[in-house]
């Protein structure tokens, strides 16, 4: 079933007394079972994108 879905993380600084500021966020589609295995991955984080134009997107960063 995995091979249908999608993770998405979204980073953010949370300032105690100020506005919270959007870092960016990253989509990984978990049809590339290689994504899975247990070696670490670095992401580069993404512009802030609606969650529809991200599933129609689709890809991997």
């Amino acid at each position: 079933e995995l091979q249908y879905k999608m993770l998405e993380f979204t980073v953010w600084d949370y300032d105690r007394f100020k506005a919270n500021d959007f870092l960016g966020q990253v989509t990984i589609d978990l049809k590339d079972a290689s994504v899975i295995d247990d070696k670490p991955r670095w992401y580069r984080l993404q512009a802030l994108r609606s969650r529809e134009e991200a599933t129609n997107r689709g890809s991997s960063p």
